[in-house]
């Protein structure tokens, strides 16, 4: 109970943020039809230390952005013929996310150029304002509901590894308990929306998204090392499951230590 009216809602806002996304690009392109041509644009014409030092603090902010995909796999209980289904949403996630953002940052750079957009306090407000003409606030409201709908859906994802954990009696069996009526794990839920909402009040978004960034990549890092180790024990055609080859673990381990690393010296 509860489960469906949530991926509803979620679904609902997702269509939401995905539409004002697509109308920055559909009504770039019907302003502009030769805008495709002018993707050299985008494209930085210098590699000084600054810019670097930019794009690695940028990237922290595209892992925050890209978080969610993971999570699916902590509802396979609750999701028809999973191991059909899940792999092939993980991939679908990350390949019209990928496109839509590159296609969203693509225009805001062409459109409006990196000095104007980096002194903008709200530079998606801007590109849709300078695209349609139509008020800021819109794109301020899509963004409201895009923030909603992530916190909902994590906090179902979160829940559901707090049950998990403690169904593997790794964390008290409290949080493993599951309502008789709801037949959904209350307990955990309410610790996490607790969690959310005290983080929420504690710290600034900005940081709260560069921090959930940086533990997002040890979380990535230490499940790749522990798939690393898996593959080495397991046979390699396990039937009915999604089985990566032996090189994405390693390189997605070292993809993220890089990151970190990176990150780290930046800081420094």
């Amino acid at each position: 109970m509860g489960v469906k009216e949530s991926v509803s809602f979620a679904g609902v806002m997702t269509v939401v943020e995905i539409g004002g996304l697509l109308l920055l690009v559909v009504a770039d392109l019907a302003s502009e039809p030769t805008v495709i041509t002018r993707l050299p644009e985008s494209i930085p014409a210098t590699t000084n230390p600054a810019l670097f030092a930019g794009l690695i603090s940028t990237t922290l902010l595209a892992v925050f952005a890209f978080i969610g995909f993971e999570g699916l796999a902590n509802v396979a209980e609750e999701v028809r013929d999973p191991r059909r289904n899940l792999p092939r949403a993980i991939f679908m996630t990350l390949v019209i996310s990928t496109l839509l953002y590159v296609a969203v940052v693509w225009i805001s750079l062409v459109t409006i150029g990196e000095r104007e957009l980096a002194t903008s306090d709200a530079p998606l407000a801007l590109v849709f304002e300078r695209l349609t003409g139509a008020s800021p606030k819109t794109m301020s409201l899509i963004a409201v509901m895009a923030t909603l709908n992530g916190i909902i859906v994590q906090i179902i994802m979160a829940s559901r590894v707090l049950y998990g954990l403690a169904h593997q009696r790794d964390l008290p069996a409290i949080l493993a308990r599951v309502n008789p009526v709801t037949r959904t794990p209350l307990v955990a839920t309410a610790l996490t929306t607790a969690a959310v909402l005290l983080l929420a009040l504690m710290l600034p978004l900005h940081d709260l998204a560069e921090m959930t960034a940086r533990l997002t990549l040890v979380v990535f890092t230490v499940v790749n090392i522990s798939l690393i180790r898996i593959k080495r024990g397991s046979p390699s055609n396990v039937q009915g499951s999604f089985v990566a080859p032996v090189w994405v673990p390693w390189a997605a381990a070292g993809a993220c230590l890089s990151l970190l690393l990176f990150d780290a010296i930046m800081a420094g």
